[in-house]
């Protein structure tokens, strides 16, 4: 399993490549925590040979899309999933008439709250400052946009999650960082002083991150077993589960 996903195998290490973090060895790296912003690595998806995203149990992504040009800026995390939970809220609007006590209600619409728990935990030194490039980035994009007016604009995401979302957009609403006090934190020291982790930073090795995603659906969801919701934007293979 660590090789067909790629997860790394740090047991393989030797005695002296356990002694030194700064040597690289390919197989004990996660090819998912290691990939970089926008990363992708040589193999194959759906029968066709490329550039593919690292491959995981479960697909999950985000993908910010430039407001200038459309095009998406990917950020790839290993699927450590917790506490998912899709909210749905019918929203009825309250009058009520002369004579009557009781409340009588209007649809008006609906709205929906995706929020998920996943946690970002390096295992080898090399994983470090691509995790970290990506999760800045990914938290930068609740941030202003501005255009060369100076005007700001907000950003749109696409999520991936295993099939429930394929490439969703929508708004990432927030991203909350929380670091256990039994999680390590990479000191960064050497003997001798500036040695081979120079280039290291003294931060967590280890954070969790919970989200929350408003998603925007690309067909108007209505009643029917026909609505793709649950299978938001996917496939018409996994939205055959919907209908009978």
């Amino acid at each position: 399993m660590p090789k067909r996903i790629g997860t790394g195998d740090v047991g393989t290490r030797t005695a002296a490549q356990r002694k030194n973090i700064s040597i690289k060895v390919d197989n004990t790296i996660d090819i998912v925590n290691s990939s970089d912003i926008n990363g992708t690595i040589q193999g194959q998806a759906n029968g066709q040979q490329g550039e593919v995203f690292p491959r995981d149990l479960i697909k999950f992504r985000f993908q910010t899309i430039d407001n200038d040009n459309s095009l998406p800026t990917t950020t790839t995390f290993r699927a450590f999933l917790t506490g998912y939970n899709d909210s749905h809220q019918a929203e009825w609007n309250a009058k009520r008439y002369t004579g009557r006590g009781e409340n009588f209600y209007t649809y008006q619409g609906h709205d929906r709250t995706v929020s998920f728990n996943f946690k970002v935990a390096a295992q080898t030194k090399q994983e470090m400052a691509p995790l970290y490039r990506k999760l800045n980035f990914l938290l930068s994009s609740l941030y202003p946009d501005y255009n060369s007016s100076q005007y700001l604009r907000g950003n749109i995401t696409t999520l991936t999650i295993g099939d429930l979302f394929v490439n969703t957009p929508g708004i990432l609403t927030s991203l909350n960082l929380t670091v256990n006090d039994d999680y390590p934190w990479e000191i960064a020291i050497d003997e001798p002083e500036l040695g081979d982790n120079a280039d290291m930073k003294e931060v967590p090795q280890i954070i969790d991150v919970s989200a929350e995603f408003k998603p925007i659906m690309q067909t108007a969801p209505t009643k029917g077993t026909k609505s793709k919701i649950l299978f938001a934007n996917n496939s018409s293979q996994a939205n055959n589960w919907l209908t009978t």
